[in-house]
C-alpha cells in the first residue's frame, strides 16, 4: 500500500480527537518545506497540520515506507522546526510521522498534546 492509498483510507474524522483543536489537510494550504537531496533542491508538502489543545502545532506526515529521501526530508523539517521554535514568535511547533496502522495518528496527537 502506498502513502497515497493510506491517506485516502484515513478519514478526516479519524484524526479528530479531544487533543486536536483543528486538523487541516495540507493539500490546499500550500505549507511547504524546501530541502536538498543529492544536490537538487526539492519542496515537499507535509500531509497534515494539526493544532493541539495545548497550542502546539504538529506537522504530521503519513508514510508507508521509508527511504533516504524521506529521511532527508525529515532532517530538513526538524531543522525548520528548531528555527521556528527558536524564533519564538510563531508558537510551538513539532513534527512527527505516522506509519501503518493509522491508529498511530491518534497516539501521536495525544503524545504531542501531553508534552
Amino acid at each position: 500500500m502506498s502513502s497515497t492509498e493510506l491517506l485516502a483510507q484515513l478519514p478526516r474524522s479519524h484524526l479528530q480527537c479531544p487533543s486536536a483543536r483543528r486538523v487541516d489537510k495540507n493539500d490546499h494550504i500550500g505549507f511547504e518545506i524546501t530541502y536538498r537531496f543529492k544536490g537538487i533542491i526539492h519542496k515537499f508538502l507535509p500531509d497534515y497540520l494539526v493544532r493541539l489543545t495545548n497550542g502546539k502545532t504538529v506537522i504530521l506526515e503519513v508514510k508507508v515506507q521509508d527511504d533516504q529521501q524521506q529521511q532527508t526530508k525529515r532532517e530538513f523539517l526538524s531543522e525548520w522546526v528548531r528555527a521556528v521554535n527558536g524564533h519564538g514568535s510563531f508558537g510551538e511547533w513539532t513534527a512527527d510521522v505516522s506509519r501503518p496502522p493509522p491508529k498511530s495518528v491518534l497516539e501521536i496527537v495525544a503524545k504531542q498534546n501531553a508534552s
